[in-house]
């Protein structure tokens, strides 16, 4: 049994999990302790009737933390089964089939959120220290769908803070430039990622 101390000890899954269950509605003082019993289990990685026996000082602890403000500072690169990820944040960057799939898994973004890392995902390995970038195997969709659920929220929140915090500069300089000046606004995204990275504290890699 482990007490999750920072969003660093909690997974997208656990997150996922959390989210679920607190959705459900029922007015029963019982079923809300079941839901109480539930979520501790969920929470701690232990069987329900050990959580029933966590002291209710610990699980307000706990739902503090779930309660608090996720982290913001950007780690921009995850280490899954011995691959390499890093994700894009510049929107003008993806193809319209990624884009299609950030916005779909956005409309239920707690839920969703393994499946939009997924879709800003960009596999690599390390050659003569350079990244060289690989392309995903499409048979392997569902199993590396399930394994981001094991990445940090530490690291999931702040890419996607920062993509959409992209995506609002993106939206704000079509209504200003023209076709013509897409490079140029292109460069204003990177601009822009520059200035959110130095107001987070920095980039960690």
């Amino acid at each position: 049994m482990k007490q999750p101390k920072n969003w660093s000890d909690i997974t997208i899954r656990k997150y996922i999990e959390r989210v679920k269950l607190s959705r459900k509605e029922n007015n029963d003082e019982l079923a809300t302790v079941d839901q109480l019993i539930k979520l501790a289990a969920i929470t701690f990685e232990c069987a329900e009737d050990e959580a029933a026996n966590i002291p209710i000082d610990k699980l307000n602890e706990v739902n503090r933390l779930f309660n608090s403000e996720k982290p913001t500072v950007l780690i921009n690169k995850v280490k899954i089964d011995g691959v390499y990820y890093d994700f894009e944040l510049n929107p003008t960057k993806l193809t319209a089939a990624q884009y299609a799939g950030v916005m779909t898994a956005a409309k239920d973004l707690d839920l969703n959120l393994h499946m939009l890392l997924f879709h800003l995902a960009r596999p690599f390995k390390y050659s003569w220290f350079k990244k060289k970038y690989l392309k995903f195997d499409e048979s392997q969709t569902i199993e590396i769908l399930e394994r981001f659920k094991d990445i940090p929220m530490s690291v999931a929140n702040p890419i996607v803070v920062f993509f959409f915090a992209l995506s609002m500069e993106l939206t704000k300089n079509l209504e200003a430039y023209s076709v013509q000046k897409m490079k140029e606004m292109d460069k204003i995204l990177n601009e822009a990622l520059t200035d959110l990275q130095s107001d987070t504290d920095g980039t960690k890699l």
